[in-house]
């Protein structure tokens, strides 16, 4: 019943190629990230799938992910490496993160919807340190450090110094080059407190 597919230009829409992307099965393309910096970087995604182009959409890597449908994609803000994605699957509102541009994702967190089975997410958008998810019914709030805390796969709380290691990042991935105040941090792949 679907085909994924792209009508492509690279000349300003003076001529067009059409790309057949190999999702497998009945499926779709839906909404298309760009990266902010790099316009070689595109991920979109799919009913359970995700696809990521390096190289301006001419050549992409599929993966499976869940059984989810993936409505939107969106690179984070503040850290270009982080995405987000926001799909259903039912009566659920499913929400995953990636840390390293798309190659690797999160468990899905989700949240279930108020309306009937056939409720879609109709925008993602990032407020401060939040992600804001758009429905039929109603508006979810997700944290941006909860999804990047289990797309980095943090591993409980410990209590440690900030000499252990050099490598100390805040909760949105981003690392700290002075000494960090007190708080909470993620230092060799655990969140740690800073006393």
């Amino acid at each position: 019943m679907f085909r994924p597919y792209l009508n492509i230009s690279y000349d300003g829409g003076q001529t067009w190629r059409f790309l057949s992307l190999d999702f497998g099965g009945d499926n779709s393309v839906n909404r298309i990230a760009f990266h902010p910096t790099d316009p070689e970087r595109w991920i979109v995604g799919g009913s359970g799938v995700v696809a990521t182009s390096a190289d301006n959409g001419y050549t992409w890597d599929t993966q499976k992910v869940s059984d989810a449908i993936w409505y939107f994609a969106e690179y984070d803000n503040v850290n270009s490496d982080i995405v987000y994605m926001a799909g259903r699957l039912d009566k659920t509102l499913h929400v995953m993160c990636s840390a390293d541009g798309g190659k690797t994702w999160s468990v899905p967190q989700t949240e279930p919807m108020k309306k009937s089975s056939t409720e879609n997410v109709y925008d993602l958008k990032q407020y401060g340190d939040k992600l804001l998810f758009y429905t039929e019914s109603d508006i979810y709030e997700i944290s941006k450090a909860e999804l990047l805390v289990l797309a980095t796969s943090v591993q409980g709380i410990t209590v440690a110094t900030p000499e252990e290691s050099s490598d100390i990042y805040d909760l949105q991935g981003r690392r700290i080059n002075a000494k960090p105040q007190k708080g909470v941090y993620i230092q060799n792949g655990k969140k740690i407190v800073l006393p």
